[in-house]
């Protein structure tokens, strides 16, 4: 995500759609491929639908290619790269939110990213990769 400042108000701007099994598009690209989506995940295990890992999972639907695109970054305050494991169990305005606070309190940009890792699995309790 893509934050910027605009009105008082920090806004976080999604970059790309999220790649999971569940998107229809997604889902018919893996079932062509003889794959599954079972629980919201690929085989009831996998919860992307592209990867550059998960080598197992590349016969039954899921690929490395990402969906590229633009993005003016001229007004953005801080950009945000992260993996599902934390968007699964933070909505992208409440990152937004705690990123900008800590940052305007000056806490460095290392600090930021580690609190976010470990209040996304220690707190909302990620079961997934969190970078």
């Amino acid at each position: 995500i893509a934050v910027q400042k605009g009105d008082g108000m920090v806004h976080g701007v999604i970059s790309g759609a999220p790649h999971k099994p569940t998107d229809k598009k997604e889902a018919k690209r893996i079932k062509d491929a003889k794959g599954f989506v079972e629980d919201g995940r690929l085989w009831g295990v996998l919860g992307v639908s592209r990867s550059i890992g998960d080598h197992k999972y590349k016969k039954v639907g899921v690929v490395p290619t990402p969906n590229i695109m633009k993005l003016d970054l001229s007004t953005a305050f801080f950009v945000i790269l992260a993996c599902d494991g934390l968007w699964d169990v933070y909505p992208v305005a409440t990152v937004a939110q705690i990123v900008h606070k800590k940052l305007q309190e000056g806490e460095e940009v290392k600090n930021v990213a580690q609190f976010m890792v470990k209040e996304a699995i220690n707190t909302r309790k990620s079961m997934d990769n969190v970078s």
